[in-house]
């Protein structure tokens, strides 16, 4: 009886261990699998793939035992692919990693992949699973096809950060939250353009240190954004006519280091009332600092450096607003020269680009407030 407890406990833990998995993917996988490998890895220099054989006894055959492998413990079917910071290089082939239909996470982040991430017909007509997509830090340098991930009803998550893109326009589908084209060389505003005319989804769209010219268009039906950075480009015109619209969400705007322009701050932007952060830095504002500060009760941080604000700045806009202010010389000092002081320290008046706010700031409690 004895005996045959033990058998069935260490038969039992066999079947727990990945020395002998529960579950096995499908030959279809494998399959795919394996011609990913074959049609897009051309380098693995650290050897992180060698597990990814097929054939014999030797149980690492099964993908769940491989590298960056993962399988649902339900099925046994994979469910997500890690190959980030691996050091691969290749031509990126998605088609067959598409017709794997439970694979959810794809992240492919910190490698040397490039291409046109285009794919055949057949892998068009593919419904694939993807829900996350992690793209970033490759060699991405070509423009991105108009077929792009549309066969991907479930995908959430795109990052496309820190490649070499300079456009394109993909119809991103209504289940998409949040879109990462950063520091990439994107000139196409009509990316830009479309993004924000279909932004009702989204949640994050961030284009920032992009090569993005032209004016900036209204963003009046993106309700469910939050995040929304366009810093570090050459977007140009007077910003005073954008239409904010509701903006109930935004927590975070950025607009910083551009070359936008105008004698006011756009009346919609009174709106946006769940602000948090809002950087307005580096641009050519001749605009006089508005009173729809003091509707921004969420505001943690409100930077307008290397502007041309001017005007007259109440004390009781900024009660829930700390301060930032240069050590050195206030009219002069870039961006990462501000710190934080405690009201007590402030003086009587402070400079923003030669102009005087007249008025002392002594209620500051907390954040940020950088008017250099």
């Amino acid at each position: 009886m004895e005996m045959g407890s033990f058998a069935y406990c260490f038969l039992f833990f066999l079947m727990c261990s990945n020395a002998f998995p529960a579950f096995l993917a499908t030959p279809e996988e494998v399959f795919a699998l394996m011609h990913f490998k074959r049609s897009s890895i051309d380098s693995d220099p650290k050897g992180f793939l060698q597990n990814w054989t097929v054939g014999g006894s030797n149980s690492r055959s099964n993908p769940c035992l491989w590298t960056g492998v993962v399988c649902s413990a339900a099925d046994g079917r994979v469910r997500s692919l890690n190959l980030g910071n691996m050091g691969l290089t290749g031509r990126l082939n998605l088609e067959h990693l598409m017709a794997l239909p439970r694979l959810r996470d794809l992240d492919l982040h910190g490698n040397f992949f490039y291409g046109n991430l285009s794919y055949s017909n057949t892998a068009s007509s593919l419904l694939c699973g993807f829900e996350t997509v992690d793209l970033s830090s490759n060699s991405f340098n070509e423009t991105i096809p108009s077929e792009f991930l549309t066969s991907c009803p479930r995908l959430v998550s795109l990052n496309l950060s820190r490649n070499s893109i300079p456009g394109g326009i993909f119809p991103f589908g209504a289940s998409v939250r949040r879109i990462d084209l950063s520091r990439n060389r994107i000139s196409d505003h009509g990316l830009l353009k479309y993004s924000l005319s279909s932004c009702s989804g989204l949640s994050y769209l961030n284009f920032s240190d992009n090569k993005l010219a032209g004016k900036l268009g209204d963003v009046p039906s993106c309700t469910n954004l939050t995040i929304l950075d366009l810093s570090y480009n050459h977007l140009s015109g007077d910003l005073s006519g954008v239409d904010f619209g509701v903006c109930g969400s935004i927590t975070v705007l950025d607009l910083s280091y551009n070359g936008l322009n105008g004698t006011a701050l756009p009346l919609s932007l009174a709106n946006c009332r769940q602000l948090e952060e809002l950087n307005l830095s580096g641009n050519n504002f001749t605009s006089k600092i508005p009173s729809f500060w003091k509707n921004f009760s969420n505001l943690q941080r409100l930077s307008l450096a290397h502007s041309r604000f001017s005007g007259e700045f109440h004390p009781s806009w900024v009660t829930h607003v700390g301060l930032w202010w240069s050590s050195t010389s206030l009219g002069m000092a870039s961006p990462v020269a501000c710190h934080r002081r405690s009201s007590h320290a402030l003086r009587s008046r402070l400079w923003t680009s030669g102009k005087t706010i007249s008025r002392a700031i002594s209620s500051i409690k907390s954040s940020v407030l950088c008017l250099l």
